[in-house]
């Protein structure tokens, strides 16, 4: 099968030696690019092919996934090339999607070119979004360039990314006080629980993790980068990047800081960027395989990167970390490296 490729990036290659979290607008939150087509088949033939492998969704995850849904319809109303009626939603290529409720996270798969993964607290709990200096914030220790906390798979990371944070060893002691000084807690309350899931992958609640953690409890993940949706289902974010070298103690609090602090209507993202030895889109890796691949060289033939963006949703309070896959020929790269 022949790569689907994109011609260019819509952003400058990221520079990993920044911080790279930045705020969007959630008009500027789901993207339709050159290679929206044929992503778009591909999406329709794994969700109907390959179901176990990209959808999953545990029995506590139904009521964000609905309402995940919900969002994204009414953000698609006012987006160019969709036509939104009620039972269906046609997209920019022509083809009709129903709005079918016993499938949301099928359906979020085959409306747009995103991922999405659901990222939720044990039991409903729901911290209250801090103010938005402090998401800002958050967002700056968070964004170290590896991923959104080293982004949700294994796969996220480079050999350059974890030589730099081993290199790092004295701002990570002086970032871990200040972290320890600025720690904080916030009141919690109790959102919505659902009833049980049907989709493929369903069955077991959140794992068991540190108090107050974000666990993947469902995804719709049609192209992942080196990780498998079913290993790393119903774990809390600190076991999720157990395979990531710079995902530390330290981190991971970054990270559930950041995602504390996200706050309805004002989205984050960021964007990577690592080598291929292919254009593969759909990519799953298990721990075990990723432990075992040998280094992909910097001048491999493509470039994957991913543009991940952060929402929270205003009712059940859940995060969601969707991601927008762009696969290139290094040769078109171009300016851009």
């Amino acid at each position: 099968m022949e790569p689907i490729l994109q011609e260019r990036l819509p952003y400058p290659l990221p520079d990993t030696r920044l911080p790279g979290i930045r705020p969007c607008s959630m008009d500027e939150w789901l993207c339709v690019d050159e290679a929206f087509a044929a992503q778009m088949a591909l999406r329709d033939r794994l969700i109907a092919t390959r179901r176990d492998r990209v959808l999953a969704m545990n029995d506590g995850a139904r009521a964000a996934a609905h309402e995940l849904l919900g969002v994204v319809v009414a953000q698609l109303r006012g987006h160019p090339g969709y036509r939104v009626g009620a039972v269906q939603v046609t997209r920019p290529d022509g083809v009709r999607v129903r709005l079918d409720a016993d499938a949301p996270l099928a359906v979020l798969g085959r409306l747009v070119q995103e991922d999405f993964c659901l990222l939720e607290k044990p039991g409903g709990q729901v911290r209250a979004p801090a103010s938005a200096a402090a998401a800002a914030e958050a967002a700056v220790g968070a964004g170290n360039g590896t991923g959104i906390g080293a982004g949700i798979g294994a796969g996220a990371g480079t050999a350059e990314d974890a030589a730099k944070a081993r290199a790092g060893g004295k701002a990570k002691a002086r970032a871990r006080a200040r972290a320890r000084a600025m720690a904080q807690t916030g009141p919690r309350t109790t959102g919505p629980q659902s009833g049980k899931e049907a989709a493929a992958g369903a069955g077991q609640g959140p794992g068991p993790g540190p108090s107050g953690a974000h666990v993947l409890s469902g995804a719709v993940l049609c192209f992942p980068a080196s990780w498998s949706l079913a290993e790393k289902m119903n774990r809390p974010l600190g076991l999720i990047h157990a395979p990531v070298a710079q995902y530390d103690a330290l981190m991971a609090r970054r990270v559930q800081r950041l995602l504390d602090a996200i706050r309805p209507g004002q989205p984050l993202w960021r964007a990577n960027a690592n080598a291929q030895l292919t254009g593969d889109l759909f990519a799953p890796m298990t721990e075990a395989e990723a432990r075992r691949r040998k280094p992909v060289p910097p001048d491999a033939p493509y470039l994957r990167s991913e543009r991940q963006c952060l929402v929270r949703l205003p009712r059940t309070g859940a995060v969601v970390f969707s991601i927008h896959t762009y696969m290139l020929e290094r040769a078109s790269v171009g300016d851009q490296a």
